[in-house]
């Protein structure tokens, strides 16, 4: 058996990890764990309850329509809200298609390009 275990994980800010078990070349479990407190919800206090999904949208450079997201849904279980299959599904849509804008281009662009860029400099510097 082994067990893969990646904590943290760098390149999303540190306060993420992941634990990977394999047996026989088998999946068997995983767990994600967050061991950094954030704190987006000190950062609420005292704030106008509507004003919640543009505040965290902010708070990371990386993650802002996840954030945006995940508020907005905090904010429906709260009041006991809830919109419509359809409304829920268009902004999964709306959220897929922010996520692919700006979450993709900036992981690849500001992450994982780092990678390569000794062997992209190379061809560039004479």
């Amino acid at each position: 058996m082994v067990d893969l275990s990646l904590d943290p994980i760098s390149r999303i800010e540190g306060h993420l990890g992941i634990h990977v078990k394999v047996e026989n070349g088998e999946y068997m479990d995983s767990k994600v764990e967050v061991s950094m407190f954030r704190g987006f919800e000190n950062l609420l206090k005292g704030k106008e309850l509507h004003l919640a999904p543009n505040i965290t949208a902010k708070i990371c450079g990386v993650c802002g329509a996840t954030h945006t997201l995940v508020s907005t849904e905090a904010l429906e279980m709260a009041s006991g809200l809830y919109p419509s299959e359809r409304a829920i599904a268009f902004r999964n849509v709306a959220y897929s298609l922010a996520d692919i804008m700006y979450n993709n281009v900036t992981v690849t662009y500001l992450f994982q390009s780092i990678n390569y860029s000794y062997v992209i400099r190379r061809y560039f510097i004479h």
